[in-house]
């Protein structure tokens, strides 16, 4: 028996939402799917708009463009994060200032950032780690007080919200992630989340391979041309049928992957403090996209081992950012201890769609016999 990491959802009408694109003759792009796609999102996030991108990493690439970085420019992010989150700000030559996060929600830490804000600093990324959204209220402050951009990371945190703050909703922007990892998924996919009015013409130009087309389609203007930089982020329709086809059932999925979630900490929580795995606050909507627990150290890789042998898949989660052998010895005197300490404690255990009771009373079982926690 192998108890799989993660399964990819198949909720079982994606297919007939494909024929309906073969039906209807087109598939590039900015198409029907994809406009119901981003008027879910709109109404989920209560975002003023939406655009659906052919990855996170290209919605946030979109982010970066908005933000017109320039050398000497900073901004702030967790060094505990995908790499997807810091190389589209690191590829415009702004600098990286990295910030540690809080120990219990391994969100960003909002109580160290205002230590780091320097007349140079344009954004803050705020990323939602485990679906659980960094501090919705310290970070609008922070924001509101230096005059600065918060963009939300929220690529794991589909259907959250926190003291009534949708993640994808509160920042300036947000980008969420479509990838067969997530609680619902097209392969990949993505989509960027624009609550400042000052850049919905321009996240559009851009995601719109740096035309006006939006405005010829709109029949404002009589031809499109090239107006900014920009790319082809489009997410194709066939992906776009696939996703909608899955979000319409979002509450349902969400739901499952909870109850999964609430199984394991009632299991561990029989031998395991409740610091040593996975929580989310009382105020906080929760999707149930992961659970993790936390090891000494010096016994997480014979732990992953020891699961492995009993048909167990389990992994690591982040290395951290500032170590990256990318940057050579550029952040070696950077210090963020809780970021470092829980990167080399933590293990994630499976969690899809189709894991059952049986096999989640199995994994809690292996775990128990690992006497040393």
């Amino acid at each position: 028996m192998t108890i799989k990491f993660n399964v990819p959802l198949i909720y079982g009408d994606e297919q007939r939402y494909i024929n309906e694109v073969f039906h209807k003759g087109e598939f590039c792009g900015n198409s029907y799917f994809s406009e119901r796609c981003e008027h879910f999102l709109r109404e989920l996030v209560h975002s003023p708009k939406v655009l659906m991108t052919s990855s996170c990493t290209a919605a946030l690439e979109i982010c970066a463009i908005l933000l017109d970085l320039h050398s000497g420019d900073e901004v702030i992010l967790p060094s505990y994060t995908h790499v997807a989150t810091a190389s589209a700000f690191s590829r415009s030559g702004a600098e990286l200032v990295w910030c540690d996060i809080d120990s219990k929600s391994l969100c960003l830490d909002a109580d160290s950032l205002e230590n780091l804000i320097t007349p140079r600093t344009k954004a803050i990324v705020a990323v939602h780690y485990a679906g659980i959204p960094a501090d919705p209220e310290k970070l609008l402050k922070i924001c509101r007080k230096h005059q600065i951009l918060l963009i939300e990371d929220a690529a794991q945190s589909i259907g959250v919200e926190r003291n009534n703050y949708k993640a994808g909703g509160f920042g300036d922007l947000a980008v969420m992630s479509f990838h067969q990892t997530k609680n619902v998924h097209c392969g990949e996919g993505g989509a960027i989340f624009i609550n400042n009015s000052a850049f919905m013409e321009k996240a559009q130009q851009i995601r719109d391979r740096g035309t006006n087309r939006e405005q010829f389609n709109q029949k404002k203007i009589n031809k499109w041309t090239w107006v900014y930089q920009g790319s082809n982020y489009y997410l194709s329709e066939l992906q776009a049928a696939f996703l909608y086809s899955q979000l319409l059932h979002l509450s349902e999925i969400n739901e499952k992957r909870r109850n999964i979630f609430k199984q394991y900490q009632s299991l561990l929580s029989e031998f395991l403090e409740p610091e040593k795995y996975s929580y989310f606050p009382e105020n906080c909507i929760y999707n149930g996209h992961l659970f993790y627990i936390l090891f000494d150290a010096e016994l997480r890789h014979g732990a992953i081992s020891h699961l492995k042998k009993q048909g167990v898949e389990s992994v690591f989660h982040y290395v951290p950012l500032h170590i990256a052998p990318y940057w050579g010895e550029k952040y070696s005197k950077v210090r963020l201890s809780v970021t470092e300490d829980i990167a080399d404690r933590i293990i994630r255990l499976p969690l899809h769609y189709t894991i059952t009771t049986e096999e989640i009373v199995y994994i809690c079982k292996k775990i128990r016999e690992l006497k040393q926690l």
